[in-house]
Parts: C-alpha cells; structure tokens; sequence
C-alpha cells in the first residue's frame, strides 16, 4: 500500500486579499473629509443661530436631561406641556403665557426633543414619561374626584374649554404628589379616513359572498 506524502504547513498558502486601490482609498478619504466638513458647517450654523435668537427661558437638568423652561408670575403654580410641533415661543405667541402669569406662578416647557430641551437616546418619550408619571404610580384622584376611566375622559373634555390644568393626584410608592397637566386638547381618537378620490377596495374584500346558481 502506497502512502503519501502530507504536506508541510510552509507548503500551504492562502491567498491574499487583493488590497484596495488608489482609486478606492482616494474615495473613502474624500467621503470622510466630505462629511467631516458638513458636520462642521452644521455645528456652526447651529451656534450662529443660537447668538441670533437666544433662549427665552433658563435651564435646568432632571434625570440626566437639559430641559428649557421659562419662569414668570406669581402665585398657585401652573405648568404649561405643549403638543406636538410647537415650542415654548407658541404659548407667548398666543398670548396664554402672559394671561396665565397674570394669576399665577407659571411654568412652561420644551418637551424633551423640542426646542431647546435635550433628548436622551436611553428611554421612550411618552407622554406619561414627559410628565414623570412611571412605573409603579397610581393615579388615585382627577381634579378632586376618586380615579375612573369616565371620571378622566370627564376632565379631559372639561380642560378642553378651560385655562385651568388637570390636577392629577398620584400614588408614588405611598407618597401623594399632585401633578398639574396642562393638556386642552380634548379627547382623541386615532381613527382611519378614507380617500374618496380612490376606490373603496375594502368594501369590495368584505362584502359577502353572492351565491353561485
């Protein structure tokens, strides 16, 4: 029986990977100095735009978050929280801050992410976040009637025509804190509508069956 012969590990190449060009390496430096440049240009674009329109308010860090908020008024403490796609500037704009302030210590917002607040990678800003509401608090009383679903939609169509915030009475593993929402927006309900430029194609998939003769 013939053996053979096994060769030796200095017998055994691999194959080298083919380098990158000139040509490559030329375009990847060009790309990062491209992008070095832009994040430069928005970086001072950013602090130009600062110096020419400077904040209205001060700031303050909760929970690791730069927040900016404005402080005027004196009295029982109001907190303003606006919605989506507005600023503090909105509620000047519109006069409510001023008015507000007239009878009362006001405190008014930019959410997280809005503004010139700060927004952290590290949680989910929901509402209930924004507002300190977390795990483990329980709401006892709505504007000083004991918890319910129907008691809450009460107030939430009741502020909807008023100046006034909800006050929220919360558990917080056993210490009562009232929190003050300033929400007006009524109720709301996501629902879909349909384009009545285009066909009712879901009406055709579930109407019934016609029985075949």
């Amino acid at each position: 029986m013939a053996l053979g012969i096994l060769p030796s590990p200095r017998d055994l190449s691999v194959p080298a990977l083919p380098r990158p060009g000139r040509a490559v390496t030329g375009t990847l430096l060009g790309v990062a100095a491209a992008l070095g440049a832009t994040a430069l240009w928005n970086y001072i674009q950013a602090r130009r735009a600062e110096r020419e329109h400077p904040p209205m308010g001060r700031f303050v860090e909760v929970d690791g978050v730069r927040l900016h908020y404005v402080d005027r008024g004196h009295g029982r403490p109001v907190v303003l929280l606006h919605g989506n796609m507005m600023l503090i500037e909105d509620w000047a704009l519109s006069g409510v801050l001023d008015m507000a302030a007239s009878h009362h210590r006001v405190l008014a917002f930019d959410r997280p992410g809005y503004g010139r607040s700060e927004c952290t990678r590290d949680r989910i800003w929901t509402p209930a976040a924004q507002a300190d509401l977390g795990p483990g608090m329980t709401v006892v009383a709505v504007d000083g009637n004991g918890f319910s679903p129907d008691i809450l939609r009460d107030a939430v169509s009741t502020a909807r025509t008023s100046n006034k915030p909800m006050q929220l009475l919360v558990n917080n593993e056993g210490a009562l804190i009232t929190y003050p929402i300033a929400y007006h927006g009524g109720q709301q309900y996501p629902h879909l509508v349909r384009d009545g430029a285009k066909p009712d194609s879901l009406s055709q998939i579930i109407a019934p069956l016609t029985p075949r003769r």
